[in-house]
């Protein structure tokens, strides 16, 4: 009697212990389906987020698109916040057509004269009707035979830099594919010209960099001050002359690599 009731006692545990297992497998599979759901709901929050935030950005675009023709501009506004405040203004003429962008305390209307007093955080400039000679002389292409002589120094793999100094500044200079590269650091405050083409590199590989159809140039000018430009990106693109001043890299990089 004791071996029976001992044995339907255990057979009563299995069958309990195997009910909580398969209710422990129902629980997961349902926590999962619910993660899964819950991913795809967060991801269309995002992406609608995104949108919403960006969608300045294409408001102004279009404005613009209505009053030049031909011009490449950015679907991404580099910013990592603030994007609900995006102000832009517009300079246009036959030869040259302007684009300021810049972070408000309130959003304004498109060209509004206030925003003159903006500091912008990335300037894109388009010019027209030029000689490639001209451009050539804007861009100021410095090729790797001009550092014959110079200093070099590995920065990875595949890159040598020159290294060249004068009145209190040191110059970073490299190549990369038709993209002449220079970094400007003061020596006299102790400045790397290092790191911000070590960051440049990274960025590149990240994001690339816009098609050209000629040689082309960036001019790091390492330090940040209140509205300072210091990164410079000017290339050739068929007959256009074009031409980026920002204020931060990453966001030089991401607006560059969004050109439509």
């Amino acid at each position: 009697m004791n071996k029976k009731k001992l044995f339907v006692g255990t057979l009563m545990l299995a069958l309990m212990l195997s009910g909580c297992t398969k209710q422990d497998d129902r629980s997961a599979i349902n926590v999962k389906a619910h993660n899964n759901s819950s991913t795809k709901v967060n991801k269309k929050v995002v992406e609608a987020n995104n949108k919403k935030e960006n969608s300045r950005l294409i408001c102004f675009n279009k404005k613009i698109k209505s009053a030049t023709s031909g011009i490449l501009l950015p679907q991404d506004d580099g910013l990592k916040q603030g994007s609900s405040n995006l102000n832009m203004r517009f300079e246009n003429n036959p030869d040259q057509s302007i684009v300021y962008y810049s972070v408000g305390e309130s959003k304004q209307k498109f060209n509004d004269e206030i925003l003159k007093k903006e500091l912008p955080y990335a300037i894109l400039t388009m010019r027209s009707n030029m000689t490639n000679e001209k451009m050539e002389q804007l861009i100021g292409y410095r090729d790797a035979k001009d550092d014959a002589g110079l200093h070099q120094i590995k920065l990875n793999d595949s890159i040598t830099a020159a290294v060249d100094a004068g009145a209190g500044q040191r110059y970073l200079h490299f190549v990369k594919g038709n993209w002449s590269i220079i970094v400007q650091a003061s020596s006299i405050m102790n400045q790397s010209a290092e790191k911000p083409a070590l960051k440049l590199l990274n960025l590149i590989e990240k994001y690339g960099l816009p098609k050209t159809t000629g040689k082309s140039t960036i001019y790091i000018t390492v330090g940040k001050s209140k509205g300072s430009l210091n990164n410079v990106f000017k290339w050739q693109l068929n007959d256009k002359y074009y031409q980026l001043d920002a204020h931060s890299l990453t966001t030089a990089l991401k607006m560059l690599s969004s050109l439509e």
